[in-house]
């Protein structure tokens, strides 16, 4: 029988929790960790809306149950049988108990700032070919997006262990970036939003989270 796997969890009294979505959510428990799964009929699971979705909402139950206590595996980790799960759980016994050690107690807040890019024309000699003309005016942008993004993310670094970001991934989007934020600094990572939000009114900001550590879990050998 195949067994979809969601996240790793400290081994605490976590019973067969009602799981948000119509499946049974199963604890495996080895040593002090606690694999939580679910039985599935096939060996893949396709990325639909839903299923993306339901994986999101399992993680999150699992979040509130172990305070905040998760890691995530990524979406579509199906074993196909219990003795899989077990000698995963026991090659990456000491990579995965660590890392529930490191981010307990810290939370995932992502950024997302939308810009309209300006317009930018570097001189080039008149000899340079329309396509090496181009080339120039992408890697100008490139470097007044970094120096605008590396402004923004210099105040919110402060108040976050470790973060993950994307300048510029495409030209309206200025960056991405996730944060690892301890739960106590949540709300004052999120005033720094808002006053950067009020000293950059041209921008179009999205700060969604805290939710479980997904970028930062590293959790993908299973």
């Amino acid at each position: 029988m195949p067994y979809y796997w969601y996240a790793i969890v400290p081994s605490l009294p976590l019973r067969a929790e009602r799981s948000p979505v119509p499946v049974a959510l199963a604890p495996i428990a080895y040593r002090d960790l606690t694999a939580v799964v679910a039985e599935v009929a096939r060996h893949r699971v396709l990325p639909t809306t839903s299923a993306v979705w339901d994986h999101h909402r399992v993680i999150e139950h699992l979040s509130e149950v172990t305070e905040a206590r998760v890691l995530p595996l990524r979406f579509g980790t199906v074993l196909p049988d219990l003795d899989a799960i077990f000698r995963q759980l026991t090659n990456h016994y000491e990579q995965w108990q660590g890392l529930l050690k490191t981010l307990a107690g810290y939370g995932e807040l992502a950024i997302k700032v939308l810009w309209n890019p300006p317009p930018i024309s570097v001189p080039a000699p008149t000899a340079v070919s329309p396509y090496l003309a181009k080339r120039l005016n992408q890697r100008r942008l490139r470097e007044v997006a970094k120096q605008q993004a590396d402004a923004i993310d210099r105040q919110l670094a402060s108040l976050a262990a470790r973060r993950q970001q994307s300048i510029l991934p495409v030209p309206e989007l200025l960056m991405a970036a996730n944060y690892l934020v301890a739960r106590h600094q949540t709300t004052a990572f999120r005033q720094m939003v808002r006053l950067l939000m009020d000293e950059n009114t041209t921008y179009r900001w999205l700060c969604t989270g805290p939710w479980p550590p997904y970028h930062f879990s590293s959790v993908e050998d299973a």
